[in-house]
């Protein structure tokens, strides 16, 4: 191994250093376009659905409540609250309903979570290639 300057060995190693931080950052920016538009696909398909469910169910709670309201309380009005609340309960069942039955049966969440685990190898493989890469350039540095 021949002697190189102090300055010759500084450049050297901030050039390795700058390689490996581009390198990690090219791979991070990939991995989060793709992590993107999973979710993006994930949301556009799942939102909707949860929406209405969330929009169903406060009505229920809501009704729930104002019945609770006339019994302990005997507070005026809130039967009437109670029954309007109720009533708003069935808008939204046809939507759900349409969408519990276009909904393929065997179909789950968790599909997502299967397409993350099937990307896993990959990036493994690149991670392992990184560690090369890392190890190289530690051998040109010393």
């Amino acid at each position: 191994m021949t002697k190189r300057p102090i300055g010759a060995q500084l450049i050297l190693g901030f050039g390795a250093m700058i390689l490996l931080i581009c390198g990690v950052g090219l791979l991070s920016v990939i991995n989060m376009w793709r992590s993107t538009s999973l979710v993006t696909t994930t949301s556009n398909q799942y939102l909707p659905l949860m929406q209405l469910a969330t929009a169903f169910e406060r009505e229920i709670l809501n009704a729930r409540i104002h019945f609770i309201y006339r019994v302990t309380v005997q507070k005026p009005g809130a039967l009437e609250a109670g029954r309007s609340r109720f009533r708003k309960v069935r808008e939204p069942m046809p939507k759900l309903l349409s969408h519990v039955e276009a909904s393929p049966r065997g179909q789950r969440p968790a599909a997502t979570a299967e397409e993350i685990a099937a990307a896993a190898p990959e990036l493994s493989t690149q991670a392992e290639s990184m560690k090369s890469v890392t190890r190289h350039l530690a051998a040109l540095v010393e």
